[in-house]
């Protein structure tokens, strides 16, 4: 009797694999934003302070952050790794695109690539508050002076004879202001001068000049326009005008003596000089 033994090998089952013990711990321990306060629409930097309290380096992890607890993720940023008891800081750049109250988060290995001792500290909130952009155009000053003599004290304008006007404009805002026109009205029935400023930064002052002749003495009441054609969307429109009253003098002969000499230099009694 020939016995014939069938084997079916149906493959080989090779041990599982041990899981390395946890031994890394990452954990945020700082979160600030620069500036304290952001502006609406203005790239503000959140600094994330990142420590690994384990006892082995961790690999490989991503920290993500998103501006409120319901929006959309925000920026994030790779991390190669980070060494037992080592500490870094990571920046990520943003702009809130409104104004308001957020209760910003901040999530450290998002993806749960590394396998740690505890993975509940790794999320972290940091509430920020926003300021509104604002734009604030205003005129301060207005002065109107003798361009043919303006070091005369004081430089009077003079009927007949141009005169330098200066206006002074501040942006009181928190946001750059783009390109707005100025006018200036020299008195009630005169067509305005009008001139374009490009752009005026947050908190900045520019001066504009103008050239303008007075054809007769009397006292003028102008005043100048900031963003006279509306172009800039302000937070106050309602200083934007600036009156200015200008006295102009009559034109008079002003006579000046500018030399004075004798000859002889030193004159000899009883005898002939001349004065020049």
């Amino acid at each position: 009797v020939v016995v014939v033994l069938l084997s079916l090998v149906f493959g080989t089952v090779s041990p599982v694999a041990a899981v390395a013990t946890p031994c890394a711990d990452l954990r945020i321990i700082a979160m600030s934003t620069d500036p304290y306060q952001p502006i609406q629409n203005q790239n503000a930097t959140v600094h994330i302070t990142i420590q690994n309290v384990g006892t082995c380096a961790a690999q490989a992890f991503v920290v993500q952050w998103q501006s409120d607890q319901f929006a959309p993720a925000g920026p994030s940023t790779s991390v190669a790794n980070l060494n037992a008891n080592a500490t870094m800081v990571v920046d990520l750049v943003y702009a809130f695109p409104n104004s308001g109250n957020f209760m910003t988060i901040v999530n450290v290995d998002t993806g749960n690539a590394v396998n740690e001792t505890n993975e509940m500290n790794n999320l972290e909130i940091l509430p920020v508050s926003v300021e509104p952009a604002t734009i604030d155009l205003q005129i301060t000053d207005i002065t109107v002076v003798s361009a043919v003599n303006p070091s005369s004290n004081p430089p009077v304008p003079v009927a007949g004879r141009p005169v330098t006007t200066t206006i002074t404009i501040v942006n009181n805002g928190n946001t750059d202001a783009g390109p707005f026109q100025l006018q200036w009205y020299p008195w009630l029935m005169e067509s305005p001068l009008t001139t374009q400023v490009n752009a005026l930064g947050a908190g900045a002052t520019t001066t504009v000049t103008f050239s303008y002749t007075y054809w007769w003495a009397a006292t003028f009441d102008g005043w100048a326009t900031v963003d006279s054609g509306g172009w800039v969307f302000e937070t106050d429109e309602t200083n934007n005008t600036f009156a200015k009253s200008v006295v102009v003098d009559p034109a008079l002969p002003d006579l000046v003596s500018t030399n004075f000499t004798i000859n002889p230099a030193a004159p000899v009694p009883g005898q002939i000089a001349t004065a020049t």
